[in-house]
């Protein structure tokens, strides 16, 4: 893993994982503005974690903020010894600046120093796939298609 590429985020950006109502409102936010999907489509993460408790999902939910300001999204699942990468999402104002490639692989190094997770995997956007490869992932000769149903 390039594990440079956390050196480029702007001065000002943290990441933590979602704990309170708040932080489970903006990721909910970035995630609209990141994927720009209706607000129904974000719900059902915000619904997931009221059932399980905010801040005590069995996945993580990873909120970057810049300057206070929520900026980027992860949700990560790990199990089997598979760390698994959903929800990257970066709104278009707060792109191009190494958020994206930060708040995908820092839980991954987490993943990997705290609980020996050696593999990982994710379903990308062709936008998001020049990130990816800048972290050290590599394409595998798997494709799955993805539809979005939108009742106009």
């Amino acid at each position: 893993m390039n594990e440079s590429v956390l050196d480029k985020v702007p001065q000002g950006f943290e990441m933590n994982d979602v704990q309170n109502e708040k932080d489970l409102q903006d990721f909910k936010q970035v995630l609209i503005e990141g994927y720009e999907i209706p607000a129904s489509m974000a719900d059902g993460w915000v619904q997931a974690a009221h059932e399980f408790g905010t801040g005590r999902t069995p996945w993580r939910m990873v909120l970057g903020r810049l300057n206070g300001e929520p900026v980027g999204t992860n949700i990560i699942f790990n199990g089997s010894g598979v760390a698994s990468v959903y929800g990257i999402a970066v709104p278009p104002s707060a792109r191009g600046k190494g958020i994206g490639a930060a708040i995908t692989l820092k839980p991954l190094l987490e993943a990997r120093d705290k609980d020996g997770y050696n593999h990982a995997v994710f379903f990308s956007t062709e936008m998001g796939t020049p990130v990816y490869e800048r972290i050290g992932f590599r394409m595998a000769d798997v494709r799955i298609n993805r539809y979005l149903w939108r009742n106009q």
